[in-house]
């Protein structure tokens, strides 16, 4: 994890992406360590409801992921080609992912 930190400043999109597979890997604890990281930082800067649905989606946190997707539609963040990427395989099944599909004219 460190050394992922070190390479990329703590940028925010590697770290997410990180937490998601630290909660694929078991390693829960990590994730939301970093998950925790990232609710501080937003108390001195933006950090978008994608680096949060990521994290969710990674700990099988199905609620709060599709909670976090919603935000992402209502701030209208670039979330289009993310619903496709394997990060939210896991929340496929769920009957609130068509419906965020459509909300995005892509269902």
């Amino acid at each position: 994890m460190t050394k992922v930190s070190e390479l990329t400043g703590r940028a925010t999109y590697y770290l997410a992406v990180l937490a998601w597979a630290l909660g694929n890997a078991s390693r829960a604890d990590d994730a939301r360590s970093l998950l925790e990281e990232f609710h501080e930082r937003t108390k001195s800067e933006y950090v978008g409801p994608m680096t949060f649905a990521f994290i969710h989606s990674g700990l099988r946190g199905t609620d709060q992921a599709m909670e976090w997707l919603a935000r992402a539609i209502e701030e209208r963040s670039p979330i289009r080609i993310w619903l496709y990427f394997p990060l939210f395989d896991n929340l496929r099944d769920d009957p609130r992912f068509p419906e965020l599909l459509q909300r995005l004219g892509l269902g």
